[in-house]
């Protein structure tokens, strides 16, 4: 299969799934290890993740195909679980005055919430552009996150790498509702 088809089948390409393990130090798993592992154990729990996960992946490529970036053409997609499992997609959408930018985590979170889909009831968010190495949010995404309480955040790039992490990992000491109480 050549990379553009791979590309388009992100069941197949998902190649690599990086972990951050409590110790902070990246873990690589490839989709292999994860289809060894599955047999192995046979955890039924990680099955179930490892397919949410892909799920994920997918609709946000899928979604970050309707980017709209006539500046930068740098296309990103999110999709944002939900605790009663419903998927909600965003992409990037840029403006000719900068600041009125809207990153694609920003807009899959917003959707949710017009949705009536309230803080504490979003359970991960993936968001995957075509980069070297995963994506990670901007510092406004990362503040919006930590509102809406996102535990868990995969970030991705279109080649299949994946690393998971905490929302405190990705903004620790982050300023949250909370803090007003």
């Amino acid at each position: 299969m050549d990379r553009e088809k791979e590309k388009q089948d992100p069941v197949h390409f998902a190649a690599a799934v990086k972990e951050a393990p409590a110790s902070g130090k990246a873990k690589k798993k490839t989709a292999s290890h994860l289809e060894k592992e599955k047999s192995e154990m046979g955890n039924k729990k990680s099955e179930k993740k490892d397919k949410t996960i892909l799920k994920l992946y997918k609709k946000a490529l899928k979604t970050r195909e309707n980017a709209y970036v006539p500046f930068s053409k740098f296309k990103v997609g999110a999709a944002v679980l939900t605790s009663s499992g419903e998927i909600y997609t965003g992409c990037n959408i840029e403006n000719s005055s900068f600041g009125l930018t809207v990153c694609a985590e920003r807009v899959a979170i917003f959707k949710a919430a017009a949705a009536g889909v309230r803080p504490g009831e979003m359970k991960m968010l993936l968001v995957a552009a075509d980069t070297e190495d995963v994506t990670s949010p901007c510092g406004a995404c990362r503040q919006v996150i930590a509102e809406f309480g996102i535990p868990e955040i995969v970030m991705a790039n279109v080649s299949g790498d994946m690393k998971k992490v905490t929302l405190e990992e990705l903004l620790p000491f982050g300023f949250k509702a909370s803090d007003f109480t």
